[in-house]
């Protein structure tokens, strides 16, 4: 087995047997003749034709449309299977050094660990996400090695680089070889006497598994505010069991609150489009020919230049549950139009069409 980055994967222009994991689930994924295949097991292990794409909103990392399945590769931790040493060949930047990764991770929760492939430099003035993972997954395999040293010395977990640190991304994996270097040590140096019994050392791992899935699951704001993250130190078998559930359920109460609040107020600018830019900014309605109420809206600001028609069709097939081909788009932005609205052509962009305000949008008949 060879782990595979997300990119990777995406630039893949050679036949490749995979297997991948999200949330405790793997599935059979595979490229075969330069068409994408996947495979959930069940009774009959059946090959479905499918294609790589990414998931509209609450929508999990497989989802059917158009008579095929759709794999958002994003959500899930891939590995490349080998066949007597000769397979998937990585890119020379998707692959991993037996000093920094081992070649297969240890899951110690329920969600996936993603390791994607990340720059080894940069001015780190801002983090990618996906690098943020990567780091995260690296000092959840790591503590996974040394839980007994963490367990019998819970003040070595401070000394660990922070995944959120702004440095580029070779000086923190410089920092993790050093902290690997200095454990192996601490262990030669160790004598049987300092040992922990084995319930210790697995309330340890049960509260290391907590700490480490709510950085992944509450990365983003994290990231944000690095300090927001206060839970006690995981590797600390003297905090009682129940001192330590209690903050970690604060914590991720306080996360939940925070990230209602950002939904929240997505929703409301979502709702709300013409508060807005009135004079023509890039937000524009969609709303029901029959009805006139309103569906969702589009941000044309980076999209401008792409056909209106394939735009509005994306967002609105997700919130209506809809087929992609099942909805016509009219222009709807004059009082002509308005009173007899034009069905657009799919290649007009919304530059060509003088950046109207809003679009309506009816069910095809033939779908009825």
């Amino acid at each position: 087995m060879q782990p595979v980055s997300h990119e990777a994967l995406r630039e893949a222009d050679q036949d490749v047997e995979l297997i991948v994991h999200s949330k405790s689930h793997f599935v059979a994924l595979r490229k075969l003749e330069g068409e994408w295949q996947v495979n959930f097991g069940h009774k009959r292990h059946v090959w479905h034709d499918a294609v790589i794409a990414t998931a509209p909103n609450g929508v999990g990392p497989y989802w059917r449309r158009d008579e095929k399945w759709h794999v958002d590769i994003s959500q899930v931790t891939a590995f490349a299977i080998v066949h007597n040493g000769e397979g998937y060949v990585a890119p020379r930047s998707d692959r991993i050094g037996s000093s920094e990764s081992p070649a297969f991770p240890t899951f110690i929760d329920s969600e996936f660990s993603s390791t994607p492939d990340s720059p080894s430099s940069s001015s780190c003035s801002s983090l990618l996400q996906s690098v943020v993972l990567e780091r995260i997954h690296g000092l959840n395999t790591f503590c996974s090695e040394y839980i007994a040293l963490l367990a019998s010395q819970p003040e070595l977990f401070a000394t660990l680089p922070s995944p959120f640190r702004l440095v580029p991304q070779g000086a923190w994996s410089t920092s993790l070889r050093e902290s690997r270097s200095a454990f192996n040590l601490l262990l030669e140096s160790s004598s049987q006497s300092d040992r922990l019994s084995s319930e210790t050392v697995a309330r340890v791992f049960k509260r290391l598994r907590i700490y480490f899935s709510m950085c992944r699951q509450f990365v983003d704001l994290i990231q944000q505010n690095p300090s927001s993250l206060i839970l006690p130190n995981p590797c600390d078998p003297c905090i009682s069991k129940r001192e330590w559930e209690r903050a970690a359920w604060n914590q991720r109460q306080a996360f939940q609150q925070n990230r209602d609040a950002e939904q929240a107020e997505w929703e409301q600018r979502q709702a709300s489009p013409q508060s807005s830019d009135a004079l023509g900014g890039s937000i524009v309605a969609v709303v029901s020919v029959l009805t006139g109420e309103h569906i969702c809206s589009c941000d044309f600001e980076h999209d401008g230049d792409r056909s209106l028609v394939d735009v509005v069709r994306n967002v609105a097939s997700g919130v209506c549950q809809l087929p992609f081909f099942a909805i016509d788009v009219f222009c709807s932005d004059s009082e002509e139009s308005a009173a007899s609205p034009a069905l657009l052509q799919e290649d007009l962009t919304w530059l060509d069409l003088g950046r109207p305000a809003e679009v309506q949008i009816l069910k095809k008949h033939r779908v009825l």
